[in-house]
């Protein structure tokens, strides 16, 4: 859905809304040529929309596209399944067994191998990921870069500072709900949210909450919040 007013494209999936800007589209939307019809595209699989402008230009966006610039992080999350596996089937070209004794090795079908082969699953294991490379007699070593997710996920310094907040703030009013083991109507009557909020939260929807709604759903739990402020070191 095109918003004039907002200068960009809302677009819903079933877990979330994200706004795409007009700056960032060609042909570009502005005021004198201003967006007059958007829709779903099925010459993108429905996974993206099309849209066509007062002048008759038009254009199309895929989701990927939309979830790059939102840094969503079930998105960034498959990019770096997507390189994990590309990596796997690196080491297993360059290997010296056969396909038949990696099969073996790993105690699975060949229809389950190719899949785990296959980087557009993004339902595979992970575990066995990681096996397959042992077993090719690649050692894995996980090595955080920072104390910060987010930051590992590809996010620049000030948003990965800003979602981890948010994310802290979320696992704590999370906490304090099962603490309590209120149903998400019974959370939603005491903090004064609706109920499908409450889901949002428990989901660890963290792009439909800022910083200042989550302070203050914290503070009518009666918790206050502690900010402490460090330099960051780069």
């Amino acid at each position: 859905m095109s918003n004039n007013r907002k200068k960009a494209f809302e677009v819903y999936t079933r877990s979330s809304t994200y706004l795409f800007p007009y700056a960032v589209v060609r042909p570009t939307p502005n005021k004198k040529d201003k967006v007059i019809k958007s829709y779903i595209d099925p010459e993108l699989g429905n996974e993206g929309f099309g849209y066509v402008l007062e002048s008759g230009d038009e254009g199309t966006v895929h989701i990927d596209h939309v979830l790059e610039y939102n840094k969503d992080p079930s998105y960034m999350a498959d990019q770096l399944l997507y390189k994990l596996t590309l990596q796997v089937q690196e080491a297993v070209e360059k290997s010296p067994l056969s396909t038949r004794e990696i099969i073996r090795r790993l105690g699975t079908s060949p229809a389950q191998y190719y899949r785990l082969l296959d980087q557009t699953n993004y339902k595979k294991s992970v575990r066995q990921l990681l096996t397959l490379l042992h077993i090719v007699n690649y050692e894995v070593e996980v090595v955080p870069e920072s104390d910060n997710v987010f930051e590992d996920l590809g996010f620049d310094l000030e948003e990965a500072a800003n979602l981890k907040i948010r994310a802290d703030l979320m696992l704590d009013l999370r906490a304090f709900i099962q603490d309590k083991g209120w149903t998400q109507a019974q959370t939603a009557a005491f903090l004064g949210e609706t109920q499908p909020r409450i889901s949002n939260l428990m989901k660890g929807e963290i792009n439909r909450f800022s910083v200042d709604k989550l302070i203050n759903m914290l503070a009518k739990a009666g918790m206050q919040v502690k900010v402490d402020v460090e330099p960051i070191v780069v």
